[in-house]
C-alpha cells in the first residue's frame, strides 16, 4: 500500500493561504499601487486643513481643500483608465457632472461667506451630498446609474457601506506586497534613492555639528568673528520663536489626530467606490423582485384610504372660505396684522403644510410598496392620486401665501424665512412633478433631487444679498 510523499501533503494547504491575502489593491500594477499609497498621504494632508472648519468655524479653507479633494479623485479616477468627463453621452453623466459644479459652487460659498446663520446643518450636508454622490456617479456606483426610487440606498452606501467596509483600506495599502514581484532594476533603482537620500540626510546633520564646533572654537579667537556668531544666532532664535511661539502644539496634535479617522472614512469611500466588486449594489431589478410578495392590496383600498384624506381637505377648504378669504386679504394692508399675528399664521401655516405633504408623499411611497398596480397604472386611483396632490398643491400655496405675502412681504427676510420659503418651493415643485408623473413617464425623483440640491446652493448665494451683514 503506497502513501503520498511528504513534499506533496506540505505543498496543498499553502493555496487557501494566497486566497486570504487578497484585497482590492492585489490586481493593481506596481505604478498604480505607489500612486494609491502616495494618495492617502495627500488626502492625510487636505483633511488636516479640513479638520480646521470645526474650530473656530475657519471655512475659509473649504474651497481649496473641495478642489483638492476632486483633482485628487479624478487623478485616481484616470489611473484606472475610467471614461472621463465628456459632453457626449449626456443622460449617464449628467449626475456626475452636476454634483460636481455643486460641490464646488457650495465649498465657493462656504469660503466666500462662512456657514450661513441657522443654515450651518443644512450647508454641512448639501455640501457632503453633493461630493459622494459626485464618486458615487463618477465610478458607476449608483443603483440605477442615475437617481432614482433607490437613492435611499444609494445614500446608504456612500456614506456608511462603502467607507466603513473598506475603513483599513490605506493600511492595506501600505502593506500590500506588490512590490515584491518587480524586476531587480526597478528594486536597485529604489534602492539607489533611497541610499542617495540616506547621505544627504546624513551628510547635513554631520555638517551642522562640525560647523557649530568650528565656528564656537573660532569665536574665541577673534572678538569680532565671536560678535557676529552671537548675532547670528540671536537672529536665528528670533525667526524660529517668531514662527513657532504662536503656535499651540497641543491644538496641532488633536487636529493630526482627528485627520487620521476622517482621511481612513474618505479614503475608504474613493477606494471602495474605485476598486470595490460592484455585484454587491442593489440593483433596481432585485428591488423590484425582493417588494413584488408585498404587492397584495387591492384598488379599494387605495379607494377608502385616499378617499378619505381627499373628503377631509375638501371639508377644510370648504368650511374655512371665510377665514381663507380674511387671510388673502390681510397682506394687503400693514395695519391689518400685527406682527405677532403674522408670526403665528406663518409658522403654523408651515408646519401644516410639512406635516400635510409629508403623510401625502408617505401614502404615495406605500401603495407604490403594497399596490397590486401601480396607482397610475389604473383610471380610477390614478384620478383619486391626482385630487389628492392637488390638495397638497393648494395647502403648499396657502401656506407659501401666508409665508410670502404676509409675513415676509410686510416684515421682512429673516434666515429661518428663507430657508422656509426654500422648503415651501420644494415642495411645491415636488407636488407638480408627481402630477406629471401620473400622466407622463418622467424621471420625477431625479428632477426632484437637482431641483431640492440646486435650489439650495443657489439660496447660499442670496443669502448675503437678502440678508446683508452690518457693518
Amino acid at each position: 500500500m503506497e502513501y503520498p510523499a511528504q513534499e506533496q501533503m506540505n505543498v496543498q494547504p499553502c493555496l487557501p493561504a494566497e486566497e486570504e491575502r487578497q484585497t482590492i489593491f492585489t490586481d493593481l500594477e506596481d505604478k498604480q499601487l505607489r500612486f494609491f499609497k502616495i494618495s492617502y498621504l495627500i488626502l492625510y494632508l487636505l483633511t488636516y486643513f479640513y479638520s480646521a472648519v470645526f474650530f473656530n468655524y475657519q471655512t475659509a479653507p473649504f474651497f481649496p481643500f473641495a478642489i483638492g479633494l476632486i483633482l485628487l479623485s479624478e487623478a485616481l479616477i484616470r489611473k484606472l483608465a475610467y471614461p472621463s468627463l465628456q459632453i457626449k453621452n449626456l443622460d449617464s453623466r449628467l449626475e456626475a457632472r452636476s454634483f460636481l459644479i455643486m460641490t464646488l459652487a457650495q465649498a465657493l460659498a462656504l469660503s466666500l461667506w462662512g456657514l450661513h446663520r441657522q443654515l450651518e446643518l443644512f450647508q454641512f450636508l448639501a455640501i457632503h451630498i453633493s461630493f459622494a454622490f459626485y464618486i458615487l456617479s463618477r465610478t458607476g456606483w449608483l443603483s440605477q446609474g442615475r437617481l432614482g426610487i433607490l437613492v435611499w440606498f444609494d445614500t446608504i452606501q456612500a456614506f456608511c457601506i462603502l467607507p466603513f467596509k473598506n475603513f483599513i483600506a490605506a493600511i492595506l495599502v501600505f502593506i500590500e506586497g506588490k512590490q515584491q514581484d518587480s524586476s531587480d532594476s526597478s528594486d536597485s533603482l529604489s534602492s539607489k534613492k533611497a541610499q542617495q537620500l540616506a547621505i544627504i540626510v546624513s551628510s547635513f546633520f554631520v555638517a551642522g555639528i562640525l560647523v557649530y564646533f568650528v565656528w564656537s572654537q573660532l569665536s574665541q579667537v577673534s572678538d569680532s568673528f565671536a560678535s557676529f556668531f552671537s548675532n547670528t544666532a540671536d537672529i536665528i532664535e528670533n525667526l524660529l520663536d517668531s514662527l513657532f511661539s504662536s503656535l499651540d502644539s497641543s491644538m496641532i496634535l488633536f487636529k493630526a489626530c482627528l485627520a487620521v479617522p476622517v482621511s481612513l472614512y474618505l479614503y475608504g469611500l474613493l477606494a471602495g467606490s474605485l476598486l470595490g466588486k460592484k455585484d454587491t449594489k442593489l440593483s433596481y431589478k432585485k428591488f423590484q423582485a425582493s417588494i413584488r410578495p408585498l404587492r397584495v392590496a387591492p384598488a379599494f383600498a387605495a379607494y377608502i384610504i385616499i378617499g378619505s384624506l381627499c373628503l377631509t381637505y375638501a371639508l377644510f377648504f370648504l368650511t374655512g372660505l371665510t377665514e381663507l378669504g380674511q387671510l388673502l386679504s390681510a397682506g394687503t394692508v400693514a395695519q391689518a396684522i400685527s406682527p405677532q399675528n403674522a408670526s403665528t399664521v406663518a409658522v403654523a401655516g408651515f408646519w401644516q403644510l410639512v406635516r400635510v405633504s409629508i403623510l401625502n408623499f408617505a401614502v404615495l411611497g406605500v401603495f407604490y410598496l403594497i399596490a397590486k398596480k401601480p396607482l397610475w397604472n389604473q383610471t380610477g386611483t390614478r384620478l383619486a392620486a391626482t385630487i389628492l396632490f392637488i390638495f397638497t398643491g393648494l395647502l403648499a400655496l396657502l401656506a407659501g401665501w401666508k409665508l410670502f405675502g404676509i409675513y415676509i412681504y410686510l416684515y421682512g427676510p429673516t434666515p429661518l424665512r428663507l430657508i422656509s420659503a426654500w422648503f415651501i418651493l420644494v415642495l411645491l415643485v415636488w407636488c407638480l412633478l408627481t402630477l406629471i408623473r401620473f400622466y407622463k413617464p418622467i424621471q420625477a425623483i431625479r428632477i426632484g433631487i437637482f431641483y431640492a440640491l440646486i435650489s439650495f446652493t443657489l439660496l447660499c448665494y442670496l443669502y448675503p444679498i437678502l440678508l446683508p451683514v452690518a457693518k
